[in-house]
């Protein structure tokens, strides 16, 4: 999730988008503690952009107030109503117009010949059936939720693609410095692991169409990385 904006997430310039302040800052806070900075340092070795990293972590972080949020997600809402509206009034017009075509021949008043597929009610068509498509793909994936979610499932797809593996205790210690937790013994290091794998099945079983997109997507970026 772009700047909060459903379905964006930041991508392969997730890094370039923070102000180079901001990274120092946040990458001179996770090295003052020992465990994160560690952390963070095993997921450089293994091909992460430490950059990217850390601008995914704190925009998961940084998060949107509730006010914030409900206003991305209605104004996101109005939009995919307006189009599906518009979607249904184009297949209408659509209809209107194949029988004004055939009324016009039929009458002898005028006879319109264009090649197959290529008419204007078949254009018409296909476009309202493809922006219907979208928007149902779209609704699916409009949900209030606290943080931004979608920074942080990415992040995970992109260290499972840069690693092969998930590191989901690494990010934990990542995200616990920026929030000013503490995160000790193992059972504690654990638990905040298995929170983060929760967050992701939950959003991967609620955004089926944008969660094989997240990780087609960091699958790219990291093919973009080492090229």
């Amino acid at each position: 999730m772009r700047d909060g904006k459903i379905g964006e997430h930041g991508g392969k310039n997730a890094g370039n988008q923070q102000p180079k302040r901001t990274l120092e800052t946040i990458l001179n806070k996770i090295n003052s503690k020992p465990s994160a900075k560690q952390a963070l340092r095993r997921l450089v070795q293994e091909g992460c952009d430490e950059n990217v990293v850390i601008a995914l972590v704190y925009e998961f972080c940084r998060g949107e107030n509730a006010e914030e949020a409900k206003q991305v997600v209605d104004s996101a809402k109005n939009c995919v109503q307006r189009w599906t509206k518009l979607a249904k009034g184009l297949l209408d017009d659509a209809g209107q117009i194949d029988f004004t075509i055939r009324e016009l021949a039929e009458k002898r008043v005028l006879n319109l010949y264009y090649p197959e597929g290529d008419d204007p009610a078949t254009v018409l068509r296909d476009f309202a059936e493809t922006l219907k498509i979208h928007c149902k793909h779209l609704k699916s994936g409009l949900t209030l939720k606290s943080g931004r979610t979608g920074h942080l499932v990415y992040l995970c797809y992109l260290v499972k693609a840069a690693t092969g593996e998930e590191h989901y205790p690494e990010i934990a210690l990542l995200i616990a410095v920026l929030k000013g937790r503490t995160i000790g013994a193992a059972k504690e290091k654990n638990k905040a692991a298995d929170a983060i794998r929760k967050i992701v099945a939950r959003f991967e079983k609620k955004s089926k169409t944008s969660a094989p997109h997240l990780r087609t997507e960091a699958e790219d970026d990291v093919v973009h990385w080492k090229n």
